[in-house]
């Protein structure tokens, strides 16, 4: 208990000294968040960067919705993700960066996410336009955080994964009105294949990968045949011997970059990884086939337990693996080799103790300024949730050095 309270006390003198309008930004645009070597160079965007729109106390404007109050009313009452009610798209309002309310098109998403009354919502703006500090995004998604109840698990997540450079879409904590009534936090993001095909324009193909196989989210129309390259790296897979299987793999798929999503997985101890990334096809002019690379996706099961106990790969590296591309890593010395050392980069750098702290307190700096009334039970979930982490350092550190 009382150390509880001293990180709790921690984090109130911390983000006192937090400067307002603290947001991340991806790489390629602004400095990491989680750089370790100069962890707070990204408190303020630099110079060069367009400044985030805000509102005089330094806080992002609000993203203000209007639609028919009829749907609104409708979407409460729906507590299951195959209601055909969720498919519907509608025409609404949509304002955003302080920028007066422009004609867009509105659906909810999201699967076990539907339960709960405030909806998660998919924008389709028609066109890009700019939403914060300078980036124009055409499809936007709103998560309602409802698995992250203090609004800081899936933002740290996502830091993380931005900082490794397995996020390519921009996002932000934010708050949403709908017909003028304030919904919350939300969690912005553009949507992944927009993100996607927007900072890599040799994307051929994105797949969603599942525990039972990949799911098509886009191709290219120039494809006629995306899934090649899944049989390829199949075959790949398959190969008896594990040197000739490392070096197979390794030709479909970015190995660097999937052993970092692992080592990120483990660290965060996500219990629900499985389905939580994007393979997408990068191509080279000439190539029939390319190479797969790596987004990871809705980290909002932190610091918990596997939901499918059953189900789980067990390794002392990892957390939750159940899929075959993950075992194929694990039992193949080359690439396991990889994981290892992701693990170390990580626990040293982005996730070191000094970092996990420095970026929590951020974090807990935003939600502040977003959600005053909620902040002294968000600090102390912040805080347990930073022990958790802590310890896992230590198991890993320790499993690492064996």
């Amino acid at each position: 208990m009382i150390c509880a309270l001293v990180a709790i006390a921690t984090y109130m003198i911390l983000r006192s000294s937090a400067r307002p309008g603290d947001e991340p930004q991806n790489r390629g645009e602004a400095e990491q968040t989680q750089q370790a070597n100069a962890p707070d160079k990204n408190a303020t965007p630099k110079a060069s960067d367009p400044n985030p729109q805000t509102t005089g106390s330094g806080v992002s404007a609000p993203l203000q919705i209007t639609m028919p109050a009829s749907v609104m009313d409708q979407y409460r009452t729906i507590s299951s993700h195959e209601d055909p009610a969720l498919e519907v798209w509608h025409d609404i309002s949509f304002g955003a960066a302080g920028n007066d309310p422009h004609p867009a098109r509105l659906q909810a998403r999201g699967k076990s996410s539907a339960r709960f009354a405030r909806k998660s919502f998919h924008i389709d703006m028609h066109k890009k336009r700019t939403i914060w500090s300078g980036t124009k995004i055409k499809r936007l998604y709103l998560l309602n955080l409802g698995f992250d109840p203090h609004g800081y698990e899936m933002r740290f997540g996502y830091d993380c994964l931005n900082a490794l450079d397995l996020f390519p879409s921009p996002y932000r904590l934010v708050r949403v009105s709908v017909n003028d009534r304030d919904q919350g936090l939300y969690l912005a993001v553009e949507r992944p294949r927009n993100g996607i095909r927007r900072k890599h324009d040799d994307a051929v193909s994105v797949f969603r990968m599942k525990k039972g196989g990949y799911e098509l989210r886009w191709a290219a129309k120039s494809q006629k045949y995306p899934r090649r390259i899944l049989r390829r790296l199949q075959a790949a897979i398959d190969t008896e011997d594990a040197d000739a299987r490392a070096q197979s793999v390794s030709r479909y798929l970015n190995v660097d970059a999937f052993v970092k999503w692992m080592a990120c997985c483990s660290v965060l101890m996500n219990s629900d990884s499985t389905g939580e990334i994007f393979l997408y096809e990068r191509r080279r002019e000439g190539e029939d086939v390319g190479q797969f690379h790596v987004m990871g996706w809705d980290f909002d099961d932190l610091g918990k337990r596997p939901s499918r106990p059953e189900n789980i790969i067990d390794h002392p590296l990892t957390w939750a693996c159940e899929t075959q591309l993950e075992e194929c890593i694990l039992t193949t010395p080359k690439l396991s080799e990889r994981l290892s050392t992701a693990l170390k980069s990580i626990l040293a750098n982005e996730c070191s103790p000094d970092n996990i702290h420095r970026n929590l307190a951020k974090i807990a700096h935003r939600l502040s300024q977003l959600d005053a009334e909620s902040q002294t039970k968000r600090l102390a979930s912040i805080a347990d949730f930073e022990s958790k982490l802590l310890e896992r350092h230590d198991q890993l550190s320790k499993a690492l050095a064996k």
